[in-house]
């Protein structure tokens, strides 16, 4: 019983950290410093194969897939991306069908990089689209208690962009009931 007790506060202490960490980050980004960064070189695709493990470990009822093209080196931030697709994966299985796929997606050459997370699922509506990246606003879903992810307050999508915009980059949206909903991150 105490090992329960040990691994629910370790499980509290990391979504506590999560979102002090979300709240810093927004409040930095609000005051006009912007994200902080701190680029080294890195593989990306191996940075995906680890989040794409871990969802896949964490989540084993969906269907992840992972694709990517060629080797993708560069100079990014990997704590800082890992954060910004990380919340886009999260993103995904907190909105989508859950028995639609979940797919990332890593294309592109060294000078242009995009990172794809795609789902099934009820399209966003129209009207949301314009908003899903403000912080603090959360789309008709998040009314559902059962969606909502321990230690999200709404600031997922807009960290996500954060991150892209501090890397020279940014990320756009797409959602209808065919296709699905896809965020694109573009490096």
């Amino acid at each position: 019983e105490m090992l329960g007790f040990a691994s629910q506060i370790t499980t509290n202490t990391a979504v506590m950290a999560r979102m002090i960490s979300d709240l810093l980050d927004y409040t930095r980004t609000r005051l006009g410093a912007g994200m902080p960064v701190s680029v080294a070189s890195m593989d990306l695709d191996r940075l995906c194969r680890e989040l794409f493990d871990e969802f896949r470990t964490a989540h084993p009822g969906r269907v992840i897939r992972y694709q990517s093209e060629g080797r993708q080196m560069g100079e990014w931030d990997t704590d800082r991306l890992r954060q910004a697709i990380s919340n886009l994966l999260g993103n995904a299985v907190q909105h989508g069908d859950e028995n639609a796929p979940i797919d990332l997606v890593l294309a592109g050459d060294s000078s242009d990089v995009l990172v794809t997370i795609r789902n099934g699922g009820s399209p966003i509506p129209p009207g949301e689209l314009p908003r899903i990246f403000e912080p603090l606003v959360r789309g008709s879903s998040a009314e559902n208690p059962k969606h909502n992810r321990p230690g999200s307050i709404g600031l997922g999508l807009y960290i996500a962009r954060e991150v892209a915009r501090s890397h020279g980059g940014g990320i756009d949206v797409t959602s209808s009931q065919e296709a699905g909903t896809a965020f694109t991150m573009y490096l």
